[in-house]
């Protein structure tokens, strides 16, 4: 990695939407929200240096059923210029770690919390307790 710099941080892509990572001594998780708030999905791997190894998921809102969660493997590199951090990466279907693209840009003083995306569908509460009797 580049001196000073971690995984942990919030990053940025026009479709896959914002990727909240926690780096926990090289183990890192993740979690996103498509931009248009289609799906979501989660991350988890093992970082080397500069190098993150994943296996992600990610399920649509709204689907049951086999059509309704894609997985696969993946790979970022992270990258630092002056100004900003990026993720290069690539994402594949299955056992496939590459095949498309997925270039993130790091945005700055935002404090990831992957736990405030899942599986509620976008602008609603989770479920919850309620009198059933």
């Amino acid at each position: 990695m580049p001196g000073g710099e971690k995984w942990t941080g919030v990053y940025q892509h026009p479709v896959f939407g914002e990727l909240h990572l926690v780096d926990d001594s090289g183990q890192v998780r993740g979690r996103w929200q498509r931009a248009d708030k289609s799906a979501w999905g989660e991350l988890a791997g093992k970082a080397e240096g500069n190098v993150l190894h994943f296996s992600w998921s990610e399920t649509k809102y709204g689907f049951v059923g086999p059509a309704a969660t894609r997985k696969g493997k993946g790979v970022f590199v992270f990258e630092r210029d002056e100004k900003f951090a990026y993720l290069k990466g690539q994402y594949g279907i299955g056992e496939d770690e590459v095949g498309s693209k997925w270039d993130n840009i790091r945005l700055n003083n935002r404090t990831p919390n992957p736990e405030s995306i899942g599986a509620n569908l976008p602008g609603t509460a989770p479920v919850s307790g309620g009198n059933w009797e």
